[in-house]
């Protein structure tokens, strides 16, 4: 009895080292695996940040965009703010060559009534030049 005793425990120990061997090398196999998923893990948690830092540009850019398309509407309402000037400005140049041009036409009768006036010759000459100065300063 005692070697069959013996016997089984050596079967039993000869099994349970087997079993140990696979236990031992599905542990191995496992710490493998963690061992893959961690640096799996890794990659992905940097591809998040990666991303994340990708995101802050993205709200810049978009903040960036939206500037630029409001300083586009404003530029573009000083432009035709600027064409309505221009075309006011050239319609009083217009304006004002008519009236140099009816002043230059009656400058003659002009001179005759200034100088018809009971004033002394100074003053001839400074109303005559002061309308006749202020013609040339205006066409330059």
């Amino acid at each position: 009895m005692n070697n069959d005793i013996i016997h089984d425990l050596s079967e039993w120990h000869i099994e349970f080292e087997a079993l140990q061997k696979r236990v031992e090398k599905e542990i191995l196999s496992l710490q493998d695996d963690i061992q893959k998923k961690d640096e799996i893990a890794g990659s992905l948690q940097q591809q998040i940040d990666e991303l994340q830092a990708q995101e802050q540009y993205k709200e810049k850019y978009e903040d960036a965009y939206n500037e630029l398309e409001k300083e586009k509407e404003r530029l573009n309402k000083l432009y035709y703010r600027y064409l309505e000037k221009e075309e006011e400005c050239n319609a009083l140049k217009k304006e004002l060559k008519r009236w140099q041009d009816w002043l230059e036409s009656k400058k003659e009768v002009f001179h005759k009534l200034f100088s018809s006036l009971p004033v002394g010759e100074e003053e001839k000459k400074s109303i005559y030049s002061s309308s006749t100065h202020t013609n040339k300063k205006e066409n330059d």
